[in-house]
């Protein structure tokens, strides 16, 4: 097992879940991405979904939240489970990059979190409180992990699909491409499709002296094939774990195992 527990493929006998928790402080929100895994801890991305002034007033109970998340004000349509879509450099519109934070292993617990944790405490700020509100529950199977590329499978809720988190960087992003080019061409998305009017997102804003050499990006590739598939991945004889590992050996289906629940007191439900 790897010391790093983003690098570990879980158990392929069972079942792991996902959810999404919009956690709100003020005026601010951002998407609290949850995966199980096969120990005693989740794994996670928070997601910087939110779009920088459309909460006028402070988020202080779950009916302010629940409010807010049946508008169309963030970065991914969640009727859809769709990033929306943003135009990049030389007039492409594809579905954008979300900037995204890798989580610290957290206690099972934080699976069923809900509620309103008073100022002060965790989740919340000094001046407000923390507001959590899950927007979506479903599947999830681990596709290829690496130090710098993350790959995962959802089904069974709003955000379906392969979705990818990309570390970036300004010399990262050219020494990875020397290092893994398959990695690089596959998330290129070549496919350009005409999106034109349909909500497109502001152009994104790029940081003149980031504070990081480096960040995470999450990807809704509009190219599905998992990585272990790829023509790159095959010639250097790349394997993974997980659900991936028995696509490479030509399985037409991949079960699901057993599942596991989680539960936790509840927080306050205003």
């Amino acid at each position: 097992m790897s010391a790093d527990p983003y690098l570990n493929y879980p158990d392929e006998s069972k079942t792991y879940h996902y959810v999404n928790q919009h956690h709100y402080r003020g005026r601010t929100v951002h998407c609290d991405l949850r995966f199980q895994t096969d120990q005693d801890f989740l794994i996670g991305w928070t997601l910087l979904d939110g779009i920088t002034g459309e909460i006028k007033a402070p988020v202080l109970t779950l009916k302010d939240a629940r409010a807010l998340d049946a508008k169309d004000i963030f970065k991914i349509d969640w009727k859809k489970g769709k990033v929306k879509p943003r135009e990049i450099k030389g007039g492409v519109i594809r579905p954008a990059d979300i900037r995204a934070l890798e989580k610290k292993p957290e206690p099972v617990a934080w699976f069923e979190v809900e509620g309103v944790t008073p100022p002060g405490s965790v989740g919340a700020t000094k001046e407000f409180p923390g507001v959590f509100h899950i927007i979506d529950r479903g599947t999830v199977e681990y596709g290829t992990q690496k130090p710098y590329f993350h790959e995962y499978f959802l089904s069974q809720g709003k955000l379906k699909g392969r979705i990818c988190f990309r570390m970036i960087g300004r010399e990262l992003a050219q020494a990875l491409a020397l290092v893994d080019h398959e990695v690089a061409a596959i998330l290129r998305l070549e496919e350009q499709v005409d999106l034109a009017g349909k909500g497109l997102l502001p152009p994104g804003v790029e940081e003149e002296e980031p504070r990081v050499p480096y960040y995470w990006v999450l990807m809704q590739p509009l190219d599905q094939t998992p990585y272990v598939l790829s023509k790159g991945a095959i010639s250097q004889n790349f394997t993974s774990g997980g659900i991936l590992s028995r696509m490479s050996l030509g399985s037409a289906e991949v079960p699901f195992g057993g599942s596991q629940f989680f539960s936790m007191a509840p927080l306050e439900s205003t």
